[in-house]
């Protein structure tokens, strides 16, 4: 009988190792939490509207980052917020629609983004070569480092829906170094080297508008 037991046991036990398997694998959500500064600049006497459709505005994108892991980041969200807090300080109203027909005629200004692009990677050669070094290991201070860089397309259209402007506003390339070889530490490293890429692309466009 305990053999034909343990013949029962073996699919649960696979099913088991199997769930773990893909739960260890899933994705680490990483909201970035973006916060754009506000510009110094003269402020412009007309309404605009951010076209931002739910199918954008729920877009989550996954990134494998070197050295990291893999990452789901909401870049739909993160677009949107960024969008409306470089616009405010530059236009009289800013407003988010759905649908660009509800914006064109009844706006001064619409501005219509595609979606965020955001790139990124690990490098952390220099910490596995000084692996090589043996006890002298302990005599190196060795760090992985992250980069991050975005892109924003943008198309902006006046009151009759005509474009003015059609610009991919891009970042330079930014980067932060993990302090310590911790997933906390990694996870954070790349939060702050993509984040301050978004502003910069944000600013980028402000600047361009």
């Amino acid at each position: 009988m305990k053999p034909r037991r343990m013949e029962k046991a073996w699919p649960i036990m696979a099913v088991l190792v199997l769930a773990a398997s893909l739960q260890a694998c899933a994705p680490t959500k990483l909201p970035l939490n973006t916060s754009v500064p506000p510009m110094k600049a003269r402020k412009f006497p007309v309404s605009a509207a951010v076209v931002v459709p739910d199918t954008l505005r729920n877009t989550v994108s996954t990134y494998d980052v070197s050295c990291a892991g893999n990452y789901e980041i909401p870049i739909g969200m993160e677009l949107e917020t960024g969008m409306v807090e470089t616009l405010s300080p530059l236009f009289d109203t800013v407003d988010v629609v759905n649908d660009k027909g509800l914006a064109v005629g009844h706006y001064d200004v619409v501005v219509e983004p595609k979606a965020l692009d955001l790139t990124t990677d690990g490098h952390c050669l220099s910490r596995r070569f000084l692996y090589l070094l043996g006890p002298f290991y302990i005599f190196t201070s060795p760090t992985d480092s992250f980069e991050g860089r975005a892109a924003v397309p943008v198309t902006v259209m006046d009151r009759q829906g005509q474009a003015i402007l059609t610009e991919t506003f891009k970042s330079k390339t930014h980067n932060q170094d993990a302090l310590f070889q911790t997933s906390a530490d990694k996870d954070s490293a790349v939060t702050i080297a993509l984040r301050e890429s978004i502003i910069d692309a944000m600013q980028q466009m402000g600047r361009g508008l």
